[in-house]
């Protein structure tokens, strides 16, 4: 008996996500690595050494890792809504999208805008936790309507569901074909708060992101006539990470390590494909004679002859999460913004009332976990991965995919 296979381009249902398992030899081969550097110092030394790398600067990574970081999905969803939004019959009007936190650039939204479909704006959130049933929430019209961030209409608050039970009941009663966004933690919260999952259908995703996926995309970031010449070496070996077979498959492993990191998530895999990036620093400045000591005479080793049109991709950034008395109050934070995606100070404060005694916040923004742009705070992309494991550990109630 044969079953008919998924179409890849499809979203799937939520619960079904499953995210790229780390290689065998490369699981290993991280283990030797530690235990190598606990127990004995180690010769080898990387293809190029780390004082000859700089950060890429902001200008050559919009070119070459250009944004938007959500890759193919919005296509991918237009290939899932658009026989649903063909039908005429009405019975089923509501569609739910639950994706992970930190999609920045509005997935929904940008298929909303692309397509032609109305867009509902969330509310001002210094309204919510005053906000009363009687407050008008217009979803009347024609055609699809969008609703692009359903974790915009609720603060986790005693005051603060008003809004988002009211929006529901009137979802509840919509004659009008629907789309809802809701980030993945907001879902499994709003599900135990105010029973979403009563209204709403079962949600649907995109499937995780593995190596050949991550390759391809990038590829294609990288595709543009003007950057054909850059090439993108691991620093320990040299190795093209792009480099491919007589099958077109890629020879190097890294992006199958890059989608198990970053747990198959798009956006996750981006940031740290983008931070992981560096130039070649000028040899005069990292490796001149003037600046060595007397005792170093070894001489610097040989690099790519095309360094000048080579990025090098260097070991994946790892991110610490507070410990001690600071960790409790740390993932108390960090839970809170993935819930609710990005949120100011004085929200936070609302949500989390500890913040307002404690310098967890700054910590947090130190090392790099949580970042702060124009008065807003979320948690950093690339450090999803080991917030979402320090939350796991912690016993804390999980998103699910």
């Amino acid at each position: 008996m044969t079953t008919e296979q998924p179409d890849d381009n499809l979203f799937i249902p939520l619960g079904s996500y499953k995210a790229p398992a780390l290689p065998t030899v490369d699981t290993l081969q991280a283990l030797m690595a530690r235990l190598r550097t606990l127990f004995h110092k180690t010769d080898d030394t990387p293809f190029i050494a780390d004082d000859r790398l700089q950060r890429s600067t902001l200008e050559m990574l919009d070119d070459i890792v250009a944004p938007p970081a959500c890759g193919p999905l919005i296509d991918e969803l237009q290939s899932t809504l658009a026989d649903w939004i063909a039908q005429p019959q009405r019975r089923f009007n509501l569609q739910l999208i639950v994706l992970p936190p930190g999609d920045e650039n509005g997935v929904l939204a940008s298929w909303a805008r692309q397509y032609g479909h109305a867009v509902l704006d969330a509310p001002d959130r210094t309204t919510l936790l005053s906000a009363t049933t009687a407050d008008p929430i217009n979803l009347d019209g024609d055609g699809v309507l969008v609703i692009p961030e359903l974790e915009r209409w609720f603060l986790r608050h005693r005051n603060g569901l008003t809004l988002v039970r009211a929006l529901l009941a009137r979802l509840d009663t919509l004659e009008r074909r629907c789309v809802i966004g809701c980030n993945s933690w907001a879902w499994a919260f709003l599900c135990k708060a105010v029973g979403a999952h009563m209204i709403l259908p079962q949600g649907l995703t995109f499937r995780a992101f593995d190596g050949a996926r991550l390759g391809q995309w990038f590829s294609q970031l990288a595709g543009d006539d003007s950057l054909r010449h850059i090439t993108f070496r691991v620093s320990d070996s040299g190795a093209d990470v792009m480099a491919e077979d007589d099958d077109g498959q890629l020879k190097h492993d890294h992006f199958t390590g890059l989608a198990a990191r970053s747990l198959g998530i798009p956006w996750v895999a981006w940031h740290i494909w983008r931070s992981s990036l560096r130039s070649s620093a000028d040899a005069d400045e990292s490796t001149g004679a003037e600046d060595r000591p007397d005792d170093e005479t070894e001489a610097p080793k040989k690099v790519h002859p095309d360094d000048e049109q080579t990025l090098w991709v260097v070991a994946l950034e790892q991110f610490s999460l507070p410990a001690g008395d600071d960790a409790e109050p740390a993932l108390l934070v960090l839970q809170a913004l993935l819930i609710h995606g990005t949120l100011s100070v004085a929200e936070l404060r609302d949500v989390v009332p500890v913040v307002g005694e404690s310098t967890v916040l700054s910590a947090l923004v130190r090392a790099g976990v949580v970042e702060q742009t124009r008065g807003q705070l979320r948690c950093t992309p690339a450090a999803y991965p080991a917030v979402r494991s320090g939350l796991s550990t912690a016993g804390f109630s999980m998103d699910r995919l």
